[in-house]
């Protein structure tokens, strides 16, 4: 919906709210899909290409504070490759699917690796997988990881780092990840996370 591409000292800021309306589009694909208006290539009874609500790639100094961002059709908000952002004071809400991910995700495309990243005065809740996950498997390091004052309500696990080598020859280095004050509330069962790289 909100796409940047190599630009540089942008942002979103303010206290209004972005709605993908994600329900009544991924509905609308559906039945394009089945009506022939769209080609089902995945023969999936679906669109594999459906938009991310905000998506930034190699842009520098950017800014996300104080909005809400709610329903998107696709992931929520994407920054690749992107250098000094900050995002701070959002709130991100999805009820229209039950998602496999996590809440906060590096990776797991990680040729370039992540540094210098702050992870602060999070609540998290709701995610089948982990409230945080940061994975360096494609050869990148990442480095200088600091998550601090997070609240998982309902996660499969608080945080998930791995360091991998998914392709031969390019084995990740992951350093200095600090984390701190994690608070994390589970229900008395859960269903299996059944974590390999999450592609």
């Amino acid at each position: 919906l909100i796409l940047a591409n190599k630009q540089d000292n942008i942002g979103i800021t303010g206290k209004g709210v972005i709605d993908g309306r994600g329900r009544e589009l991924a509905n609308n694909f559906i039945n394009q899909v089945y009506s022939g208006v769209i080609k089902d290539k995945l023969q999936l009874g679906r669109v594999a290409n459906r938009p991310k609500l905000v998506y930034f790639r190699e842009c520098k100094n950017v800014e996300i504070k104080g909005v809400t961002m709610m329903n998107p059709a696709f992931w929520t908000q994407t920054y690749d490759q992107c250098e000094n952002l900050l995002i701070d004071g959002i709130t991100v809400r999805n009820n229209t699917a039950c998602s496999s991910a996590s809440g906060i995700k590096f990776g797991t495309a990680s040729t370039g690796g992540f540094k210098n990243i702050k992870i602060i005065n999070n609540t998290i809740f709701d995610t089948f997988r982990s409230a945080i996950t940061i994975q360096a498997v494609d050869g990148g390091l990442v480095e200088n990881i600091v998550v601090d004052s997070l609240r998982s309500i309902n996660t499969g696990n608080p945080i998930y780092l791995v360091v991998g080598e998914r392709r031969e020859g390019r084995r990740s280095r992951m350093d200095n990840v600090h984390i701190s004050n994690v608070y994390a509330e589970v229900p008395a069962t859960k269903p299996d996370a059944g974590y390999d790289y999450e592609g």
